[in-house]
């Protein structure tokens, strides 16, 4: 296989805390075989709300594509998942 992998995110402070937004493209060919391919697509998002020093909260949301024609037929995967959760270090 062979193929290229773009990404990009920002990350924004908004009231004390910070959304972080990113996406990501990826799409890579079989060497030997030029039909066979693979294409994905993903997106997500996060807020992170620190509540003291050391301590933060975190919600987030993101979507998953992949295309696939590796084994002779087209196939599509869809993906969406949401988190929740507390951080301490």
């Amino acid at each position: 296989m062979k193929g290229h992998n773009f990404g990009l995110g920002v990350a924004v402070p908004v009231c004390a805390g910070t959304v972080n937004f990113a996406g990501y493209y990826t799409t890579a060919k079989s060497v030997e075989d030029s039909d066979k391919t693979v294409k994905t697509y993903n997106v997500a998002a996060t807020y992170t709300y620190p509540t003291s020093k050391r301590t933060s909260v975190y919600a987030g949301v993101g979507y998953l594509q992949i295309k696939d024609k590796l084994s002779g037929t087209s196939e599509k995967t869809k993906s969406f998942d949401a988190t929740i959760g507390l951080a301490h270090s």
